[in-house]
């Protein structure tokens, strides 16, 4: 009976939850069609850096390829120790310039406040610089409307193997939950790697000086400033357009850094929606580990089969409209393997979150 309770209350919020929310979602964005779009004339494109040698090929390649270009592409390096620098100059790519980070100024966010002071488009597109995307990429910021202050594109990270397909499964899991979160009101996270943005809106609402000191965060404290002017029109957009990729970590402890200073930023932001949504999901969690492990010392080997089978099956149909929205559909075959370590890998998380302070591009990440 205990099964059953958890996994239809389960069924109930993750299955409603992402039909009803992604339904919501594409409803939107279908209202959202321009009918005079964003000019790339007015679009400044700024790409902060740091040490990026290894993985700025496929950025550039994308870069190169491109069938328009926006009036200015603006690499910002953050006081890289490599040969970054080298490797973009010898780019030859069109609109392209590249600024240093001043001296007493270090970090991504300083490097993209930087940027768009540098600047004077209307717009601001955002990304990292280990993304990667198609050749209309730029072509298609003309099916952005005008109106919007803030667009939230979609960013896959892409593995392939395995391990990386737990990672890749890890990110789709949330960006799933704030689609649908976004269906029914407002996202709660946005993702750096490929975010638009009107720039007088920046520079009007951006609170940096109450956050400098905090490393990580530029997305999720921009994302707050702009859901605190309630006037604004934030959207959110999946279509395939808009879509930017990134490989996974390299590594299992990068993956854990990685994920550690996005739980970071994400306490730092006190959002009501996310708070409630995270202790919900807690909730859950912990009721589905406590089952399994009380089947499990009870020997009720086939309860603890069922209950893995059934959440594992629930997960595939809450998650398969996203993944088919994103064109990553191959991963329900994986989601098996994802559940089978989740709970190991949360409580990880959970420990490390206290002890452990992450670092990124060989410094402290300051929570």
């Amino acid at each position: 009976m205990a099964i059953l309770i958890f996994l239809l209350i389960y069924f109930i919020l993750a299955v409603g939850i992402a039909f009803i929310g992604l339904t919501l979602q594409i409803h939107k964005e279908k209202n959202h069609i321009p009918i005079s779009g964003i000019s790339l004339e007015d679009l400044t494109v700024i790409i902060p850096f740091r040490n990026e040698e290894e993985r700025l090929g496929p950025l550039l390649d994308s870069l190169k390829t491109q069938t328009k270009y926006p009036s200015k592409i603006l690499f910002v390096n953050d006081h890289s120790e490599d040969d970054s620098c080298s490797i973009i100059k010898q780019s030859s790519i069109p609109q392209l310039e590249i600024y240093n980070l001043p001296e007493t100024l270090q970090g991504k966010k300083s490097a993209i406040d930087f940027g768009i002071k540098k600047s004077n488009s209307k717009y601001i597109l955002q990304l990292d610089a280990d993304v990667y995307f198609s050749p209309d990429f730029f072509e298609n910021i003309s099916l952005v409307n005008q109106s919007i202050s803030m667009q939230i594109r979609p960013v896959v990270m892409k593995g392939k193997n395995l391990f990386e397909y737990f990672y890749e499964l890890d990110f789709i899991f949330t960006n799933a939950l704030n689609t649908a979160l976004a269906g029914f009101s407002s996202p709660i996270i946005a993702n750096g790697a490929n975010l638009l943005y009107q720039r007088e809106k920046y520079l009007s609402f951006n609170t940096l000086k109450n956050h400098q000191d905090i490393s990580s965060g530029d997305d999720v404290f921009l994302l707050h400033d702009f859901l605190s002017s309630k006037e604004q029109q934030i959207a959110l957009s999946t279509s395939p357009k808009h879509l930017v990729f990134t490989t996974c970590p390299s590594s299992f402890s990068a993956f854990i850094r990685q994920r550690l200073r996005w739980i970071g930023k994400m306490n730092k932001v006190k959002n009501t929606i996310s708070i409630w949504f995270s202790f919900l999901y807690l909730l859950l969690g912990i009721s589905f580990i406590y089952l399994i492990v009380l089947f499990a010392l009870s020997g009720e080997w086939n309860n603890v089969l069922l209950l893995f089978l059934g959440k594992t099956f629930i997960d595939m149909l809450s998650i398969f409209p996203y993944l088919q929205r994103i064109k990553r559909t191959k991963l329900l075959g994986f989601i098996w393997f994802y559940e089978l370590f989740f709970p190991l890998y949360s409580l990880l998380l959970l420990i490390l979150h206290r002890w452990k302070t992450p670092t990124w591009k060989g410094r402290e990440v300051r929570n």
